[in-house]
Parts: C-alpha cells; structure tokens; sequence
C-alpha cells in the first residue's frame, strides 16, 4: 500500500487528500441515485382538535377595483402545506421551477402532468353576498388563502394569520399564448402545462397542427411552461408573462449513447458512471455493452469501473442521435478525503467534489461529519478535489493518481 497525503489550508477550510492504490484490495463502487427522492406533499391539517382553542380567519373577496365579489370560491391551506412552488431543486439548491437544467425539465413535465404538488385546500367556502368569507376552528398561525370566480383569474394571499381581515383580490383574467416547436424549428404538436409561479395549480391544453397554444382565464403571474410531445424530449420556460409576447418552447429529440467496455481488448462487466448537468447515474454494463436512451443533447462525463480496474473520466458530446463510445479498463487508484478546518477539527456536513483536471465534474459526494469519502477506483492521471461547507471558503486541492 502507497499514500500520498496532501494538507492544505486555504480561507477557513482544511482537508487531507490521500492518493494511493491498494493491491490486491478492492472497493466497491458507490452507487448514487439517478435522480433524488420524489417529493412528498403529504396534506398538514388545519382543524383544531382535542383541547385546542379553534380561531377564527375572516376576509373578502375583491375585483381589481375594490368592488366585493359574491359567491366565490375561497380555499385554505396552511402555509407549511407543500407544493410545486416551494419545492427547491435538490442538485443546486434553486426553486425548483427556477433550475434551467434539462434534467428538471423533465422532472416538473412529470410532476405537472400527474398534477402532483398542486396546492390542495383544506377547507374550502364560499362568499357571501357581500363578498365575506370565513374559516372557524382552525389550528395554526399562518395560511394560504386563494379564490376563484367567473371572469376573473386565481387571486392569492400568502400568510394570512387569523384575527387579521383578509382581502383577497382576484385579478382580471390573463391569458398566455406561444408555441412548440423542434430542434429543427419544425411545428411540433403537443401538450401544454402551466402553473403560476404563486399558485400551484396546473392549467392544461393542447397545440393544434401547427404546435401554437392559448391558455385563457390564468391569474396572477410569472407561469413555468412545460411542453411535452411523444417521441421529445420535455421543455420548460420558468420565467413566462401573459401578455402579446409568444413563449417559445423547443423540444430536442432523445440521444441514444452506446458504450462498449473492454479489458485487454475484450468485452467485461463493469459498472458505469454518467455525470451531467443534474444528472447521475450508475449502470451495469454486461458482457461490455451498455445502451442508455432519452438523454438530452448535453454534454457527459463517463468512466467505468471492474474490481479493481477502471477508466479515466471521458467528457462525450451528445451531439448526435447516436454516439458510440468504447472504454479501455486500467489498473488505476483510490482517493480518500477528510475535511477539517483550520483547527484541525472535522467539518460539519462537507461537500466534496471530484473534478478532472480541466474542472469537469466526475462526482459529488455529500459527506457526514468526519467522514473519510473514498472515491473509485479512478483511471490514472491527475484530477482536483474541492471542498465546500457552510460557513467556510472553499478549497480545492490537485491529487495525482498512480499505478501501483
């Protein structure tokens, strides 16, 4: 066994880098998930139950103008009640309908599509002729409160408390129009989603021939635009506004990458890393041969692992529709990291990132405190690690890995 250790301090943070190969000891590779847990949007209760003291939220429903607006729907919702709108991406931390990557594109197409996340109410009432509403036996501090009505759009009112009078506003009916198209610019028909930015709640129609689309009757705004077609890929406009401007959604066809993985020049069972914008994914690879379909024309990082032989990472464009790749397996290296601070002392939650030596993402690992991380086994050749952690300056650090 050979270690290499570095020490470096730079800002606040500290780590320890170890770059050594063991023989004829092997890991096993860490499988990652392809994509983060679904969310959960289990419904928080509002009703006081038992010994609690019910209270009591009261308000109107209003035009644009101030007028009262009579037998209107009103919904409530507690402000911890989770939906779309306050999901955050779990790869860069975003609202979640605020990340540009691929990759959530097709997580919100999936979510709006099953609806899921959409705000549920409650409880759920009605105006009165004078535009008032009310809520009683309600247990909490803070709700979300929304109504509707014929010829005007949803109105939202965000941490409404109880004992303060609510006025609700619903806005005049917006509309939003645009289209799909392909990579081509080719009309591209489909379906089209939409959820205010403010108020889960998804609107949905179709394009005609010519893939253009109208969505009437919306409230108030900015909307996130998902268009999906079969056989495309999903898109997403997060920052849309109603009005005369189209929105203009291009839909890529899927990329199809093919990798063949060889040792000594014949086919072997591997498993395979993926890395992307949002994207991880660890495969099997049999008998050398890998398939990998619906991926977006981005571009990977993909290295392959067998015992104790590997690859070095390998950045591919998927420009095409098909991209074929072969891997050649190494004996290669292992790298161990720590994070400490400048006193010496282990780094609450650290965040390691493995990059290439041109500062390409290989990996990311979300380290526990004190932990030593193990990433590999790596191709031979030189790559940076980086540190993050709350509260501290980021530090990277050049490891070279050796054969042994």
């Amino acid at each position: 066994m050979r270690r290499w250790w570095f020490f470096i301090l730079g800002g606040l943070v500290t780590f320890f880098v170890a770059a050594f190969v063991l023989w004829p000891q092997t890991f096993d590779p860490v499988v990652e998930p392809s994509a983060e847990p679904p969310p959960q949007f289990q419904s928080v209760e509002v009703r006081a139950t038992g010994n609690q003291q019910g209270l009591t939220l009261t308000g109107v429903v209003k035009e644009p103008g101030g007028k009262p607006i009579a037998d209107a729907e009103v919904f409530l919702a507690a402000s911890s009640q989770p939906s779309l709108t306050a999901l955050r991406c779990g790869v860069c931390s975003e609202w979640l309908l605020s990340c540009h990557a691929h990759e959530t594109a097709r997580s919100v197409a999936s979510l709006l599509e099953t609806r899921r996340g959409e705000l549920s109410p409650a409880l759920t009432t009605r105006s009165d002729a004078e535009g008032k509403f009310r809520f009683e036996q309600l247990a909490g501090t803070s709700f979300t409160v929304w109504g509707r009505a014929g010829g005007f759009g949803d109105g939202v009112k965000e941490r409404a408390a109880p004992g303060d009078p609510v006025e609700l506003f619903l806005p005049l009916p917006r509309s939003l129009r645009g289209r799909l198209r392909g990579e081509a610019g080719q009309p591209v028909a489909g379906t089209v989603r939409v959820t205010s930015r403010r108020l889960a709640r998804v609107v949905e129609t179709t394009t005609d021939a010519e893939g253009t689309f109208t969505l009437e009757g919306l409230g108030e705004g900015p909307f996130a635009v998902s268009g999906t077609s079969p056989g495309l890929l999903p898109a997403l406009e997060d920052e849309a506004e109603a009005g005369p401007d189209p929105v203009v959604l291009t839909l890529a066809s899927p990329r199809r990458l093919e990798v063949r993985v060889l040792a000594n020049g014949k086919p072997i069972d591997a498993m395979l890393s993926l890395q992307g914008d949002h994207l991880t994914r660890q495969l099997e690879v049999k008998a050398g041969f890998r398939g990998i379909d619906e991926l977006y024309p981005d571009e990977v990082m993909i290295s392959a692992v067998a015992g104790e032989l590997s690859t070095v990472p390998r950045r591919v464009a998927l420009t095409n529709a098909l991209t074929q790749v072969t891997l050649s397996l190494e004996r290669g290296g292992t790298i161990a990291a720590t994070v400490l601070d400048d006193s010496e002392q282990p780094v609450v939650a650290p965040t390691l990132e493995l990059l290439t030596r041109g500062h390409e993402r290989v990996t990311t690992r979300k380290a526990q405190t004190g932990e030593l991380v193990i990433f590999g086994p790596l191709g031979v050749g030189e790559y940076q690690l980086r540190a993050t952690a709350a509260g501290y300056q980021p530090v990277s650090e050049p490891v070279q890995v050796k054969p042994a």
